[in-house]
């Protein structure tokens, strides 16, 4: 924050403070709501570029360290999803290429933004695109299943040649159970014949 800054919001302090002494005790709970408000419109600014001066670099270098594994991420699926159509994987390596050159630029334009004056880009934003490649486009493609295998079919001249096969075979099993004399066909053998009787000489 600059001096004015620092001065304006030390008076504007000392005003409400002054008006809560004397005539705070008979105000309203707006009057009270329309006071805080106007010191969090001078003050919030300025604790939110303070905040700022470390939220920011710690989201840029998360931001890097995610780009560097994403690098490693789409290298590896060229040999464990080598299904992956191409025109998708170019799809991240493209967007993961704006998100650097995006960052780049924005450092170098906070670089020469006056740390009183507003960020030219917060840390939030960061967190954002990082966010928004890694939902809309890195999980979409991770996530294509690796397709069946195709099934060779058999051509229909082979198909009919074992149908007529396993007919005639059928056939034959069945003219072969026809023939054969079933144990129950045979003659039955009188076991309850009596023996000749002989005269007694």
């Amino acid at each position: 924050s600059t001096e004015q800054e620092r001065e304006s919001f030390t008076a504007k302090l000392s005003e409400v403070q002054d008006w809560l002494y004397m005539d705070g005790e008979e105000a309203q709970a707006n009057e009270f709501q329309e006071r805080l408000d106007q010191l969090k419109a001078m003050g919030d600014p300025i604790l939110f570029r303070m905040s700022e001066l470390k939220a920011r670099p710690a989201a840029c270098g998360s931001a890097r360290l995610y780009l560097t594994e994403l690098q490693k991420i789409v290298k590896n699926w060229d040999t464990s999803k080598p299904w992956l159509p191409k025109k998708r994987v170019d799809e991240v390596v493209s967007e993961a290429d704006k998100l650097k050159t995006w960052l780049e630029e924005k450092e170098a334009l906070q670089k020469s933004t006056p740390v009183h004056s507003s960020p030219a880009f917060t840390s939030e934003e960061v967190y954002q695109k990082v966010l928004a490649l890694q939902n809309k486009v890195v999980s979409s493609v991770n996530r294509i299943p690796k397709p069946k295998p195709k099934v060779e079919k058999k051509p229909a001249k082979e198909e009919a040649n074992k149908e007529k096969t396993d007919s005639s075979e059928s056939a034959s099993s069945e003219s072969e159970s026809t023939e054969k004399p079933s144990e129950s066909d045979a003659p039955e053998k009188n076991n309850d014949s009596e023996p000749e009787s002989h005269d007694e000489l």
